[in-house]
């Protein structure tokens, strides 16, 4: 069983052109000490559109995706990580003018 939140930034090739590696170091950054989160850096889904991407998953399941992510957005992702409250948050812009969310495991979710 999974006890620790996971931070995934997908960092390939695409993703490092619009600063991936950036974000990836920030959270690094922001997280370190703290052992209930670990931070994955992954390659790339194939979503280059959508780079770069940081997915969180809760012990329980729930997923966030964030989409575009940018280093001013990194406050805000630890806030939504550190929150204890797993109601639907508004999130960064997901794509074409949609929104992230939280998800539970095994959902379906579509895109505009």
């Amino acid at each position: 069983m999974v006890t620790t939140t996971r931070v995934i930034v997908q960092v390939g090739h695409c993703s490092q052109s619009v600063g991936a590696a950036q974000i990836a170091e920030a959270l690094r950054t922001a997280l370190s000490g703290r052992s209930e989160l670990e931070l994955i850096i992954a390659g790339c889904d194939g979503a280059c559109f959508a780079a770069p991407q940081v997915i969180v998953t809760s012990p329980s399941g729930e997923i966030q995706r964030h989409a575009n992510v940018s280093l001013s957005d990194i406050p805000f992702l630890i806030e939504t990580i550190s929150s204890s409250n797993t109601a639907q948050q508004s999130l960064p812009p997901f794509v074409n003018g949609g929104q992230g969310g939280i998800y539970p495991n095994n959902s379906s979710t579509s895109l505009r």
